[in-house]
């Protein structure tokens, strides 16, 4: 078998399935959920028979008190030529509480259906399917942008509250670390992740990851 067959059968994704956006905090490119179940499909066969995923884990995350994350796990099995795969994991995460930019709380009542759509995704990205639109940007909605490096390293900048976008790549990294992140912050005078200057930035999330 061609180690590439299925990766190179997935990889292009047409224009009627993928969107551009940009809301804001971080932009990108899209792809329609219901393309992936369509290869899927076309690939496997129907889900349940073909091919199924299991949720592993769901569970709430507040990385500060006007904040609520939920995230979900699963595992992803394909059947091909007559075998059962391995788990495909797959984590997907979704605002389910937050502030927003007029100074009030959101709440959504689809956050655990789009943490799950996102499990999906990322599991079938480990599939190859998708891969040319993450290959061209190499990059997802938690990495930071060159603007963000920069102002790490700019001394006029030091002082600023980190972005709405490093504060989503904060949240990712302490989602199975919060006690740890919380005592991060406590060690640097904050009480929620909205407060981090750029200065500390960098220092925490090496903190956090080490």
């Amino acid at each position: 078998m061609d180690k590439l067959e299925l990766y190179n059968k997935f990889k292009e994704v047409p224009k009627n399935a993928s969107k551009q956006f940009d809301n804001g905090s971080f932009k990108g490119t899209d792809i329609n959920s219901m393309w992936r179940i369509k290869i899927l499909t076309e690939q496997f066969g129907p889900c349940g028979i073909g091919w199924y995923y299991e949720i592993d884990k769901q569970w709430i995350e507040q990385p500060d008190e006007d904040t609520k994350l939920a995230f979900c796990n699963i595992k992803l099995y394909i059947k091909y030529e007559d075998d059962w795969s391995k788990p495909i994991i797959g984590t997907g995460g979704n605002k389910l509480v937050y502030k927003t930019n007029k100074g009030y709380l959101k709440s959504s009542d689809e956050c655990y259906k789009m943490s799950l759509t996102d499990a999906i995704g990322n599991a079938c990205k480990s599939l190859g399917i998708g891969a040319d639109i993450y290959w061209e940007t190499d990059k997802t909605k938690y990495e930071n942008n060159s603007d963000d490096n920069n102002n790490y390293n700019n001394d006029s900048n030091n002082d600023k509250i980190i972005s709405e976008k490093q504060q989503k790549l904060f949240f990712v990294k302490a989602k199975e670390k919060i006690d740890l992140a919380k005592e991060i912050l406590k060690k640097y005078n904050y009480t929620d992740s909205k407060q981090i200057k750029v200065s500390d930035f960098n220092n925490i999330l090496k903190e956090l990851e080490g």
